[in-house]
């Protein structure tokens, strides 16, 4: 067999040679004749008239799909095109010329935009399956607020394509950089170790944060989309070239090269990289993308020249300086003024204010007959005060309190101490007389004691050893002495009052025990530690929080609260009660109507308190109308709403105060104060600051401000009131809802200057602002201008996508052509 072959070998040889030569001819030129002809026809005829092959349109989408950001985003690894430095995003997008191109030619994207608008309805942002508040959408509202807006319009249009609709799909698109995939996974991370009782999500690694699914620009657009950039960059470059603008093939590669250095420089350190040098770095890319450096070089270079054409468009709008002078000298102008308010506490913006401040001049002052409306400054005596109404006198303290709750000493019981006392024998009899559940089971032996014990349920057996604790740490009072001792005292600046009021010592609700309290405090020696056999060495008034207590100082007398220390709490809702259902006792016979029920008996107070109320207070609202008439004929008593009347109370008064000023008269300077002068409170010092004239309450305060329209007071000061005025006018009297009547004097006009800032820098960056949206509209404004030139001779055109998929090699096929 083998002598066969030896012997006939040449001829085996020359038939296999013939053979191989005319399969590798046939198939050879038959590849070469078949394989490229969908990729070679043409896809459009540019503006110029030239034809542009598929290959090329497709080649730049490919380029453009993806850019440095994208291989940022994704880690550094392979895949995105680094050298693309964002071309579509920066260009496009952020600019609004991708809004524009799709606006002009939206039935070309309609489709991809439409099977990803019936994706996107369905989508639901990731939520904690164990605590729903650890949610997507709540890290957008921390880290980017606006994206929730941007992807409700998503989701709710009808038309991807709408303008609105278009315009959030690219602004959800920017702003999701913001808060990519993975910062999402690290905050739930985080946030769910700072609950214990959230089980964290084992499909937490495994999920992708990406919105909809979306990844890459296409993902987000369309490879459609792509394809349209593509085509208007290359009619753009035509356009370029026409108007004179040349970019060398040097330039194109040292701007390649300048991208390729600064990927490189951001992910050297990735151990996938792969590459020891820039060079090959660029070379990986290229070959990655199936394509050499001279293609490369040609698109990059169809790309410079769009750009250089319209940011020439963008640089020639030029921002008139003098306009942002203006401008800037408007918004920055300002006035000094000497502005008058009334004090916080007098600011009233309810009826129900109204109503406390009443009640408190009812009680404590004597008020003018002839003038419901004037602020008295005279007052009751304070014995008088003191016995109808006990909450509004007090006497102030400076105490130094050093405080020891026994629950805190429990915790030097532990549980063998806990269960031997439990198990005492006498102590097991309390304990069965203070819970009864104990003698259920017998309780003869410690054994049984025990048991008994521990089959209680979890709650009273709790009960129970709080019980115990407590009985046990009383038994041990050196504890409490102990702490006392280490416990730092706190200096404290005290009013107390007989009833009402804030209490600094636990358990003093009862009126007696609150008087033992007071006659120990006043017996105290002053400023002296406490000794050891005081009743203020260890004072417990509920026997649960003991005190260690030194009086600094006292007040000489009782005083009578001021009105804000009076409203500073529930006092005076207390006295207004006291007030009304007095006056309901006394006149309700008058309309009986009004306050008995079908039975004809007298309805509980509680029930007609608001009627009550606008009864005694019609005289004051009936007042406080008659002085806006003046204003408005037709405002009256029964037109005004009660929260409206309160907030004009003060009106007359303020007004007053107004006139007098206005006349230069010295009257006005004894109802004023200076509101940059604090009054002494005694934190400062271990004595008591006497008492203020109580008439000065009603005082209102001047102070010196520079208003702006960069910062004016509040949002209902008016600022363009302010700089109008003249030097040394008065403004009207300013009446807001809040009751803060306001009202002021112009002293000087002026150019507000911000600390810390130079204006001319601010300027030059307001400047730089404007000329950056002015040169975005150019840039908007020449673009319609070329697509309406495009689409008159059709030089932009997607039909070569719409070929039949079986004519197409696989190389061409879109995204998802193939199926699964």
């Amino acid at each position: 067999m083998l002598d066969f072959f030896r012997r006939y070998q040449r001829y085996f040889f020359l038939v296999i040679t013939v053979v191989i030569i005319i399969s590798f001819s046939f198939f050879g030129t038959y590849s070469t004749l078949g394989s490229n002809t969908w990729r070679e026809q043409v896809a459009f005829k540019a503006i110029n008239g030239k034809e542009v092959l598929s290959m090329d349109v497709d080649e730049m989408a490919l380029f453009l799909a993806t850019d440095n950001e994208d291989k940022t985003y994704f880690g550094g690894a392979w895949g995105p095109n680094f050298l693309n430095d964002g071309v579509i995003r920066n260009d496009f997008l952020e600019t609004g010329m991708g809004q524009e191109l799709a606006m002009a030619f939206p039935n070309e994207i309609r489709e991809d935009i439409s099977k990803r608008v019936a994706k996107e309805k369905k989508y639901s942002p990731y939520v904690h399956p164990q605590a729903p508040f650890l949610s997507v959408e709540n890290i957008w509202s921390y880290f980017a607020p606006q994206m929730k807006g941007y992807f409700v319009s998503m989701q709710t249009a009808q038309d991807g394509l709408n303008p609105d609709s278009f315009n959030s799909r690219i602004s959800l698109f920017l702003a999701e950089k913001q808060v990519p995939d993975s910062t999402i996974r690290n905050v739930i991370r985080y946030q769910e170790k700072q609950y214990q009782w959230i089980k964290p999500d084992d499909k937490l690694n495994q999920t992708d944060f990406s919105l909809f699914g979306y990844h890459t620009l296409e993902d987000w657009f369309g490879p459609r989309f792509t394809r349209l950039v593509s085509e208007f960059i290359i009619n753009a470059a035509i356009l370029a070239e026409k108007q004179g603008y040349h970019v060398s093939n040097a330039e194109v590669l040292t701007d390649l090269v300048r991208n390729t250095q600064k990927s490189y420089e951001q992910n050297i350190n990735n151990p996938n990289l792969g590459v020891t040098s820039p060079e090959e770095y660029l070379s990986e890319q290229l070959r990655r993308m199936n394509m050499d450096q001279a293609k490369a070089v040609k698109i990059w270079r169809q790309v410079l020249l769009f750009r250089r054409y319209f940011d020439d468009a963008g640089a020639n709008a030029l921002a008139d300086t003098l306009a942002n002078q203006k401008l800037h000298q408007y918004a920055h102008e300002s006035a000094n003024i000497d502005l008058f308010q009334l004090p916080s506490h007098l600011k009233l913006a309810s009826f129900k204010d109204l109503q406390k401040l009443e009640a408190y001049l009812y009680a404590a002052t004597k008020q003018n007959k002839l003038d419901p409306l004037a602020l008295p400054q005279q007052f009751l005596e304070i014995a008088d005060i003191s016995k109808k109404y006990p909450e509004l006198v007090q006497k102030r303290y400076v105490l130094h309190i050093a405080k020891v709750d026994q629950k805190t000493l429990q915790s030097r019981i532990g549980m063998r101490e806990l269960w031997n006392w439990e198990a005492d024998d006498q102590n097991w009899k309390t304990l069965v007389n203070q819970f009864p559940i104990l003698g259920v089971k017998p309780g003869t032996t410690r054994e049984e004691r025990i048991d008994a014990l521990d089959s209680l349920d979890e709650k009273n057996r709790k009960l129970i050893d709080n019980f115990s604790k407590t009985a046990i740490v009383k038994t041990h009072p050196e504890w409490i002495l102990q702490s006392l001792n280490d416990a730092k005292p706190v200096r404290t600046i005290v009013g107390l009052r007989s009833q009402g009021g804030k209490m600094p010592i636990s358990g003093l609700n009862d009126i007696n025990r609150r008087e033992e309290f007071f006659r120990l405090l006043d017996d105290a020696p002053i400023g002296e530690a406490v000794a050891a056999d005081s009743p203020l060495y260890d004072y417990s008034a509920d026997e649960q929080v003991h005190y260690r207590i030194v009086v600094l100082d006292r007040a000489e007398n009782h005083e009578i609260l001021t009105y804000a220390e009076a409203s500073s709490d529930d006092t005076l809702d207390t006295v207004l009660d006291r007030i009304l259902e007095k006056y309901y006792l006394a006149n309700r016979g008058k309309d009986a109507s009004l306050y008995q029920d079908d039975k004809k008996e007298w309805k509980p107070f509680k029930d007609v308190r608001d009627i009550v109320a606008e009864q005694f207070f019609q005289k004051i609202i009936t007042a406080i109308a008659d002085t806006q008439k003046e204003k408005s004929d037709s405002k009256d008593a029964k037109e005004m709403g009660k929260d409206q009347a309160a907030s004009l109370r003060l009106y007359a008064y303020v007004n007053s105060i107004k006139g007098e000023l206005e006349k230069g008269s010295s009257k006005a300077d004894q109802h004023i104060k200076d509101a940059s002068q604090k009054e002494k409170d005694g934190e400062a010092e271990a004595q008591l600051a006497p008492q203020t004239n109580l008439a000065d309450q009603w005082k209102i305060e001047k102070s010196s401000v520079t208003v702006s329209r960069q910062k004016p007071l509040d949002n209902s000061f008016d600022v363009a009131e302010a700089v109008s005025l003249k030097q040394n006018a008065w403004s009207p009297l300013k009446t807001p809802a809040n009751g803060n009547l306001t009202f002021y004097q112009m002293r000087e006009k002026g150019i507000a200057s911000s600390e810390g800032v130079d204006i001319n820098s601010a300027m030059a960056e307001q400047v730089r602002q404007v000329q950056v949206l002015l040169g975005s509209e150019a840039q908007r404004t020449l673009m319609r201008h070329v697509l309406n030139d495009l689409k008159s001779k059709d030089a932009i055109s997607l039909a070569y996508l719409d070929k039949p998929v079986e004519e197409r090699t696989e190389l061409d096929l879109e995204p998802g052509d193939l199926g699964e």
